[in-house]
């Protein structure tokens, strides 16, 4: 439901038929769920920290910004989502990736920070899911080739957390 919010969002300002049809659509959703709840209850085998991101590469015709999608679970229950248009226009679907881990990597770590210094416990490091073999691997063996410096700056970072054992990365 974000997704599509936020894809609306974008044309509220010149609101066509297709749009308002949209809107509708998103808002018979939420009348018909209206019964449903999110229940959270802590799985003691759950992972304390996962993460899982991926990003709709350069689909938007009108500038080509990708979309990143990030989904924080702790201990197996969902506390947060984001849907955001992308400040740069990349320029293959890894580097679409990239900034999508790195955005969800940012909010994984401050919240396992966060979870250390309440329970006064170390946590295990976090499971990061990357929808991208290439991003993968670039971040695991260290290297970097994407020409653009936000790119870079945000491979570092990634790179840094997964060596100092703060994330795991998976497919």
């Amino acid at each position: 439901m974000a997704f599509a919010v936020n894809q609306v969002a974008a044309y509220a300002s010149k609101l066509k038929v297709f749009h308002w049809t949209a809107v509708k659509q998103i808002l018979r959703y939420i009348a018909g769920t209206t019964d449903m709840t999110l229940t959270y209850r802590r799985q003691e085998d759950a992972t304390p920290v996962e993460l899982f991101s991926a990003a709709d590469w350069a689909n938007n015709t009108e500038d080509r910004k990708s979309i990143s999608g990030v989904l924080l679970k702790v201990y197996g229950n969902a506390v947060s989502w984001i849907t955001r248009r992308q400040t740069v226009v990349a320029k293959s679907s890894t580097a679409a990736e990239f900034i999508a881990a790195s955005i969800g990597i940012e909010e994984a770590r401050w919240v396992r920070m966060l979870m250390q210094t309440l329970m006064d416990n170390p946590l295990p490091a976090i499971q990061a899911h990357i929808d991208n073999q290439s991003t993968i691997a670039r971040i695991v063996n260290g290297r970097s080739s994407d020409a653009q410096k936000t790119i870079d700056c945000m491979f570092f970072g990634m790179k840094d957390a997964h060596k100092r054992g703060e994330v795991d990365i998976n497919y």
